[in-house]
């Protein structure tokens, strides 16, 4: 978390071939990093057009680079303030916790 908050990040990259539902995706949508992720297990229930890019389960080094070069050209604010939003919205610990606590 203390590098997010001492060091600018444009875009979180998540290629990996299996996952639950990364913390490390939760972590930088925090600071508004759009994500750029394979289309697998949990990364889907995070990760969607609005907020970043999903790529096939066994992405290329090409499709890797264009996912990449879309976010940065492309609705890149948007996709940035929607990702803080999906965080804020579905995996603030502050919040999770206070609606557990009331829903017992």
């Amino acid at each position: 978390m203390k590098m997010y908050k001492e060091n600018p990040v444009d875009v979180f990259i998540n290629v990996s071939k299996s996952e639950g539902i990364p913390v490390s995706i939760m972590e930088a949508q925090q600071f508004g990093i759009p994500v750029v992720a394979t289309s697998i297990n949990g990364n889907v229930e995070i990760v969607d057009n609005s907020n970043g890019i999903l790529l096939k389960s066994d992405p290329s080094p090409e499709e890797i680079r264009t996912a990449f070069e879309l976010v940065l050209h492309g609705d890149f604010h948007v996709k940035r303030e929607l990702s803080k939003k999906n965080w804020s919205t579905n995996y603030n610990a502050v919040n999770n916790y206070h609606d557990f606590y009331h829903q017992l």
